[in-house]
């Protein structure tokens, strides 16, 4: 682990990359409709789990 500290230390161009690269990551991860996707599923399987619940 420290000579990769030291590597980072050491290199601007790699730490710039690097922190490009994981902003780029969480933006895609994270971004608004990606969670707005991901709340729509959770209710979307909740409804057809009680549409079924309540049906039977």
């Amino acid at each position: 682990m420290l000579p990769d500290l030291e590597l980072l230390l050491s290199d601007a161009e790699l730490r710039e990359r690097l922190g490009r690269w994981g902003a780029e990551a969480v933006s895609a991860r994270y971004s608004v409709d990606r969670i707005a996707e991901r709340v729509e599923a959770v209710y979307r399987q909740a409804i057809s789990r009680s549409t079924r619940t309540h049906a039977a």
